[in-house]
């Protein structure tokens, strides 16, 4: 009987290793047939191999690896006019895992699906009466792929180690940011980076590797507040050391943005911290107190992203209440479904009038999905989030993992009243997908023992 379970477990491991090397084998020959086609995408598609080859040797690893690089989408032009866009990368660590999920060692967290119902609907009524086929083909296939990357944050992500790696991030991110307000514009490596974005104005914000100042803002924001959920929960003082020196690099890098949103999302986001964290009084008394410290010693700087933050100009008033007015005006003629993926940026002129360049968004996460998906796929889009919001809010105080997710979301929501980046940066979906992926999970982990740390 022994020998028998023994030749059965020799014969499926054996079968296992068919499957490797026989999906190798065809991948490989995928390879050859497009290089014959055309090189520039054989190189690529070798380079597409050679990166699922690593995630698979240490999925954990291969994912750590690119959070790291997440605020970071260089684009690289395989031949004149067509670029390969770094942030499509992500589709391979969904790839492995769904591998690994077949061969019986991972299992599928299915709630972090949740948004599946939403891109699917979303692609599905605007696929018919799209008004920009390259802008909604493109968008598509992000949401898919940070749909995917969702699953495989749920999957194998923990959510104190990632938010420590996204911290990382933002030492090359903030760095380089101030190196642009120091040389007052984009930088060389900026341009050689991102060649579609030479042309964007240069405004006297930083920006970092990010398209827009706002990004980057969120960014800075999202990060350094969970960094600082860390730092409350964590016993370990090298640990601590380590989220509040990252912390403050977020913040400057928020600072050198200017973003007021992003500010209103951080703020946001410290207040959760402050209630809902179970940190001692001293630990959100010298919080506070180094939030307020930063101000007073911000306010006695001569700094313009600064100084605008502290303000509202006439201009952005006037274009962000067209805007609103906008994508009410278009959910009106078809609130059940919307105008469509994408449409917003090329329907908004037909409703208000706009004497701006073309390509807008509705700088309101809300109005964007109303206006574009109706009230049923924004009860698609933000049912499952608010669910799993509400879940780990109510076990934030337990779960270290559930107080980072509200956190992070906590920014998103606020700064989300403000602006929408989710077609401006496809770096700021995937940290999104980050954040719902990690959310997910948590939301139905089993609660913690009583005497054990989470």
């Amino acid at each position: 009987m022994v020998e028998m379970d023994r030749s059965a477990h020799n014969l499926a491991a054996g079968w296992a290793d068919f499957l490797k090397v026989l999906v190798f084998g065809v991948a490989t020959l995928l390879v050859l047939v497009v290089s014959i086609i055309s090189p520039y995408l054989g190189i690529a598609a070798l380079g597409l191999l050679l990166a699922g080859l690593i995630l698979g040797v240490n999925l954990r690893w291969g994912i750590l690896s690119l959070v790291l690089l997440v605020p970071f989408d260089p684009q690289v032009e395989l031949k004149p006019g067509f670029f390969f866009y770094f942030d499509l990368l992500f589709i391979l660590p969904f790839l492995v895992y769904l591998w690994k999920v077949v061969l019986g060692k991972l299992r599928i967290n299915w709630a972090s699906l949740a948004l599946v119902p939403y891109v699917l609907f979303a692609i599905a009524s605007t696929f018919w009466r799209s008004e920009d086929l390259f802008w909604f083909s493109g968008y598509s296939v992000r949401l898919i792929i940070a749909v995917f990357f969702m699953a495989v944050i749920a999957g194998v992500g923990r959510a104190e180690t990632i938010t420590l790696v996204l911290g990382a991030s933002l030492v090359p991110q903030v760095t380089y940011g101030v190196y642009q307000q120091l040389v007052d514009a984009p930088g060389a490596l900026y341009v050689l980076l991102y060649p579609h974005y030479e042309g964007y104005a240069w405004t006297g914000r930083a920006r970092g590797f990010f398209f827009t100042e706002n990004n980057l803002g969120s960014y800075c924001a999202t990060v350094s507040v969970m960094l600082l959920a860390l730092a409350l929960k964590t016993k370990s003082p090298r640990d601590r050391t380590a989220c509040y020196t990252l912390a403050s690099f977020g913040f400057l890098g928020l600072a050198s943005s200017g973003s007021r949103g992003a500010w209103l999302g951080a703020v946001a986001g410290i207040t959760l911290l402050f209630i809902y964290s179970r940190a001692g009084l001293g630990a959100k008394v010298a919080l506070v107190a180094a939030a307020a410290l930063g101000v007073l010693v911000a306010q006695s700087v001569s700094f313009a992203p600064w100084a605008r933050v502290q303000t509202l100009d006439t201009f952005t008033v006037d274009t962000r209440t067209s805007m609103y007015l906008a994508a009410l005006l278009l959910f009106v003629q078809h609130p059940l479904i919307g105008v469509g993926l994408t449409n917003y940026q090329v329907l908004m002129s037909s409703v208000v009038d706009w004497a701006y360049d073309a390509g807008n968004v509705a700088h309101n996460t809300y109005l964007q999905i109303l206006s574009e998906n109706g009230i049923i796929g924004f009860l698609l889009f933000f049912g499952p989030i608010f669910c799993f919001f509400y879940r780990n809010l109510k076990r934030a105080k337990e779960l270290t993992a559930a107080l980072l997710s509200c956190a992070g979301l906590m920014v998103f929501f606020v700064h989300g009243l403000f602006d929408f980046q989710f077609t401006t940066a496809p770096q700021y979906l995937l940290l999104f997908a980050i954040l719902f992926g990690l959310s997910s999970k948590t939301a139905f982990e089993p609660a913690a023992v009583p005497g054990t740390t989470s």
